[in-house]
């Protein structure tokens, strides 16, 4: 059974490339980032008074690795008429850059309008929150290496360095991928299941507090995992039972376990295999700001709109 893995890209990507593999070496190559970035989220003027009717505006673009669909928007923290109900992007999917002809993510502009201003007495500051949710995909690669027992005894014989070849790109999203490989996959006599854990790690997205969701509050899933080894590798299948529904702990760490079970017409000693991991999940990134709002000067005062009837 296969699965499948989803993350968000920053405007600004920190990319980190080891050096060349050699025998008995691991390296890893790196990309990090976010895939949604939030660029602004404030009422439409700068200057609040008590009795406004305004808008409150969120702009989000996406800056990641991949097109991306869904993206939503649900409002907490502030009680105010008209601050209410799910906005969604109305362009879909956000088309990703393309940094070859200096092309920009695709922008989303989503609004909760005419939201009407309680009137104040005096100078109040309102807390105003909203939750964005995007459906997104981390795609990583990997190779790992692995040998017969016979193999391994021969390079003991030599005295040579054992083949320990792990190289993993670990996408870009707000959820990276790491792949660990015992440092000697040894199959053959009677043992063809090679394990492959993978390691998925929350970056907390553009703001640093974004997390996957899952079934419940409480819980933090990636939805599906799909890996593939490629055909010429002698695996002939990939097992990711394990893979489906990964908890998150804490939304900031989880990990699962995939089987590689090599061919029984491989002939090979030494066995390279490429693999590519989808992982795909919704993510959540909580937003907030403050509103304050001025007196009107038409009117001598009133009662104070509540800042807080709901909650994350």
């Amino acid at each position: 059974m296969q699965a499948k893995i989803f993350v968000l890209p920053l405007a600004l990507m920190i990319i980190f490339f080891s050096g060349c593999t050699l025998p008995g070496q691991q390296t890893t190559s790196t990309v990090t980032g976010q895939s949604l970035t939030i660029e602004s989220f404030a009422p439409e003027y700068n200057y609040v008074a008590g009795g406004d009717d305004l808008d409150i505006v969120l702009k989000v673009r996406n800056t990641g690795g991949r097109d991306i669909n869904g993206v939503r928007a649900e409002p907490y923290l502030l009680a105010w008429s008209g601050y209410t109900g799910t906005e969604t992007c109305t362009t879909t999917p956000l088309y990703k850059p393309n940094p070859e002809i200096n092309r920009l993510g695709s922008p989303c502009t989503l609004k909760w309008q005419n939201v009407q201003v309680p009137e104040v007495s005096k100078e109040e500051t309102f807390q105003v929150g909203t939750k964005v949710e995007y459906d997104y995909a981390t795609e990583a690669t990997a190779t790992v290496y692995a040998l017969t027992a016979n193999m391994y005894n021969g390079y003991m014989e030599r005295g040579e360095d054992v083949r320990s070849v792990k190289t993993v790109d670990s996408g870009t999203g707000p959820i990276l991928i790491d792949v660990k490989v015992d440092d000697v996959l040894i199959y053959g006599s009677g043992n063809n299941n090679l394990p492959v854990t993978l390691v998925f790690t929350n970056t907390g997205g553009s703001t640093g507090k974004g997390y996957p969701k899952g079934s419940t509050d409480r819980e933090f899933e990636i939805e599906s995992v799909d890996v593939s080894a490629d055909s010429a590798s002698g695996i002939s299948t990939v097992d990711t039972s394990d893979c489906q529904n990964v908890r998150m702990r804490g939304g900031t760490t989880g990990d699962c376990t995939i089987q590689l079970s090599v061919g029984s017409g491989t002939t090979s000693s030494e066995l390279i295999v490429h693999l590519k991991i989808t992982a795909e999940y919704t993510y959540v990134e909580p937003v907030e700001t403050y509103i304050t709002v001025h007196p009107s000067l038409s009117s001598s005062g009133g009662s104070a709109g509540t800042g807080s009837s709901r909650n994350p």
